[in-house]
C-alpha cells in the first residue's frame, strides 16, 4: 500500500571486510570455471615431463611446453576479466557481491573526461 510517501535511497560504501569475502568467493568461482584448464595444464606438464613446480627462467624446458603455457595462462586470465566485466556490466554486480549484497552503483552525472593541460 502506497501512501504517496517517497522512499529515501541511502547509499553507504560496502566494509572492507565485505569486499574482500565477496572477491574471495568471486575467486572460488572462477577457479572453478577454470578448473578444467587446471587439469589441461597438468597433463601438459606430464606429456612434457616437467615438474609441477618448476622454474621457468632457470630451467630448461622442452619445444612447445612454454608457448602452450603462455597460451593458456593468456587464456585463463581473459575468462577471469570477463567474468567480472560482464557480470558488473550487465548485473552491477558480481557472484560475490551478491552473495555479500554489495551493489556497484554507478554516478553517472559524474562521468566525464577530464583534460589535463
Amino acid at each position: 500500500m502506497n501512501l504517496g510517501i517517497k522512499r529515501k535511497t541511502i547509499i553507504i560504501a560496502a566494509p572492507v571486510s565485505r569486499r574482500i569475502i565477496a572477491f574471495l568467493i568471486d575467486m572460488l568461482i572462477v577457479s572453478f570455471i577454470l578448473w578444467p584448464f587446471g587439469r589441461v595444464l597438468n597433463k601438459l606438464s606430464n606429456f612434457y615431463n616437467v615438474p609441477l613446480g618448476f622454474n621457468m627462467y632457470t630451467s630448461i624446458m622442452p619445444d612447445g611446453f612454454i608457448s602452450k603455457f603462455l597460451l593458456i595462462s593468456i587464456f585463463m586470465a581473459i575468462i577471469t576479466v570477463i567474468y567480472f566485466t560482464i557480470l558488473e556490466s550487465k548485473f552491477n554486480q558480481s557472484l560475490g557481491k551478491n552473495i555479500m549484497r554489495i551493489i556497484v552503483v554507478k554516478d553517472e552525472k559524474n562521468l566525464r573526461l577530464n583534460h589535463y593541460h
